[in-house]
């Protein structure tokens, strides 16, 4: 008989997995501007990725809905709003927008972080974080609004207050966004370039990993770790 333990995590476990942004294969704005190449290189593929619970991602969501119930009724706000940043070789790249704040003009993108994300933030956020905010700037421009600032709010997951986090702001740039939509075009040129899957997935495995990337360990070719030496295995290793 399976334990109560058993039973309620792994209901919540499955959960998780079935979760809309873990189910998510187009690719989207969080995705264009990623550091990890090699993810980017495996999601325009169309990679197929282990179902895992992950935890933190879904801490995350959980605020995310917290926050939208908290501005949705203001009507000086957008929340959730689904928009379209662009078309890449064809295909349209739409995406989901935290909030918009339309007397600012300002697009706002929640991140709910750890200490070390924060402590990065405080001097820069990541690329990917940025091209993500620009990203969701031309959505709203396509939508007719207009957009003077993209910001991006760095909510702490591990303090008291929410007022020890980052806000990271500067003016809209559409060029910056239109800049990390021809990286991906040429990226996708490149994966189309081989004559083979085989010499594609080779090429995608052979790609720059950042070392911070949760999703490098949901694809196939993740790197195996290699097992902890035991008094067994070094007796074994030295012939005694």
């Amino acid at each position: 008989m399976t334990t109560t333990k058993e039973a309620v995590l792994s209901t919540i476990e499955y959960a998780i997995t079935q979760q809309p942004r873990t189910l998510q294969t187009a690719i989207g704005p969080s995705e264009l501007a990623m550091e990890c190449e090699h993810c980017l290189a495996a999601k325009l593929a169309g990679w197929e990725q282990i179902p895992e619970a992950a935890w933190l991602p879904f801490i995350g969501t959980a605020v995310h809905s917290q926050l939208e119930a908290i501005f949705e009724p203001l009507p000086e706000y957008l929340t959730e709003q689904r928009v379209n940043v662009g078309v890449i070789r064809g295909r349209s790249v739409d995406g989901t927008s935290d909030l918009f704040h339309i007397p600012n003009g300002c697009v706002v993108d929640h991140k709910i972080v750890g200490k070390s994300t924060l402590d990065k933030a405080r001097r820069k956020p990541t690329s990917q974080y940025v091209g993500q905010a620009h990203a969701y700037g031309v959505g709203f421009v396509r939508a007719g609004f207009d957009v003077k600032t993209v910001a991006i709010n760095f909510l702490p997951r591990n303090d008291i207050s929410l007022r020890r986090g980052v806000w990271w702001e500067e003016p809209f740039d559409p060029l910056l966004a239109l800049g990390v939509f021809d990286d991906v075009a040429r990226l996708e040129d490149t994966l189309d370039a081989f004559s083979s899957t085989e010499e594609r997935d080779a090429y995608i495995t052979s790609l720059p990993r950042d070392p911070k990337c949760f999703n490098c360990g949901r694809y196939a070719d993740r790197p195996v770790a290699e097992p902890k030496a035991t008094p067994e295995t070094l007796a074994a290793a030295l012939g005694v």
